[in-house]
């Protein structure tokens, strides 16, 4: 009984410290690491007409040129939407908005305070570059490796994980039937956060509301920002514009709704598509940020499921009872 439980400890203990030793680039080889499993059909099915070097460095440089050109996008917009929000705050056109001047020029302080944090954050972001750049290039190193080495790695540790082979059977079911779930549920909520942006634009009168489901779409994959990163920038500078209801309730009906896709429908429909209680994937999802950060949406119902496997599938023998 001593020797198993102090082997799981290791192996346990192991696990943690790979974790806090990868910590700075877990988020980068986290997502690689699900990407790889969506485009790994692709591959597979390229790489017999081709070679698996070929397969692989096609996919990725298709894969970097999408999302380059996706930020690129992206920078380009909020900084032209918020250059034109600043314009009109520092012109103290929000005045005209509330017949009281004084609560107007409130608002404008407000709001010329929100865009300066902004300004600030983007300064940040800037001087921290190089080592987004360098977690860029984890990402997509760990990408390429995945779709060309992950199914060797993943035979390698299918074969030399220090347990029974039923043990191994009962953890790793549990592992893939959860990634399944999740991948499944994670491009259905895109799916959705989508149609209701593409829906909630279109009925606060806003014009590009088939674009705006698109990129509240790709957002969504984006873990704790998501689609609120199209709800808040436009509510905003639509208050600024001088529609405060307007403005309000695209924000309100984002965040709600949004809110709702994320952190009642997702965990409720993972859990039930992997067979699992959903307290422990919202658990897993919130314990996971908290320790890791934004990779925690993945990694961390997937820890507490290595767990909760390991005891589900060893609880007997640990102490000394057949099953």
């Amino acid at each position: 009984m001593d020797k198993k439980i102090f082997q799981w400890a290791l192996i346990l203990g192991a696990i943690i410290l790979g974790l806090f030793i990868i910590k700075p680039f877990i988020a980068a080889i986290a997502f690689a690491g699900v990407l790889a499993y969506i485009f790994y059909p692709g591959y597979k099915w390229l790489s017999k007409k081709t070679n698996k070097w070929f397969s692989a460095s096609l996919i990725t440089i298709a894969v970097i040129i999408v999302i380059l050109s996706f930020i690129a996008w992206g920078i380009n917009f909020l900084l032209t939407e918020f250059s034109q929000a600043y314009l009109q705050v520092s012109g103290a056109e929000i005045t005209q908005i509330i017949p009281k001047e004084k609560f107007g020029e409130e608002i404008g302080r407000f709001m010329a305070l929100v865009i300066s944090k902004f300004v600030n954050y983007l300064s940040d972001l800037i001087s921290k570059l190089p080592t987004i750049l360098l977690s860029f290039f984890v990402f997509v190193m760990s990408f390429f490796y995945f779709l060309k080495d992950g199914k060797k790695v993943w035979v390698w540790l299918k074969e030399n994980i220090p347990m029974k082979k039923s043990e191994k059977k009962e953890i790793i079911g549990e592992l893939v039937r959860y990634t399944h779930a999740f991948i499944y549920v994670w491009l259905l909520i895109a799916v959705l956060q989508g149609i209701v942006a593409a829906v909630g634009f279109y009925l606060f009168g806003y014009e590009y509301w088939i674009l705006a489901g698109f990129v509240a779409a790709i957002l969504s994959f984006i873990p704790i920002l998501g689609p609120y990163l199209v709800y808040l920038p436009t509510g905003a500078y639509t208050i600024i514009s001088g529609d405060i209801i307007m403005g309000l309730g695209l924000i309100t009906y984002g965040l709600i709704i949004g809110s709702i896709l994320d952190y009642i429908i997702r965990p409720f429909y993972t859990g039930k598509r992997a067979a699992i209680h959903p307290l422990i994937v919202l658990i897993g999802i919130f314990g996971g940020l908290l320790l890791i950060g934004p990779a925690g949406i993945i990694l961390g119902p997937l820890l507490l499921l290595i767990v909760i496997a390991i005891f589900k599938g060893t609880s007997f023998n640990l102490f000394g009872k057949n099953k």
